[in-house]
């Protein structure tokens, strides 16, 4: 979860978005990557071109642990 953690500050330091954070780690080639946008956004309350920094990094780190343990978020 620490690796989770310190992996979202660096790509909020990089300037990605949440739509763009999450096609890096869940690309098309291996994954929904439209499904796995949408059910962020709606964990987190934030659309997709929300910068990182604007998102409270403790709720996108739980909603993406959540995601790929495969428990409901």
């Amino acid at each position: 979860f620490s690796a989770l953690i310190n992996q979202i500050e660096i790509d909020a330091g990089n300037g990605l978005t949440l739509g763009q954070f999450i096609s890096k780690y869940a690309p098309p080639s291996e994954n929904n990557t439209r499904q796995y946008i949408q059910q962020i956004v709606a964990a987190v309350g934030a659309p997709p071109n929300t910068p990182l920094t604007d998102i409270p990094i403790d709720i996108l780190a739980m909603a993406v642990a959540q995601k790929e343990s495969g428990t409901t978020v």
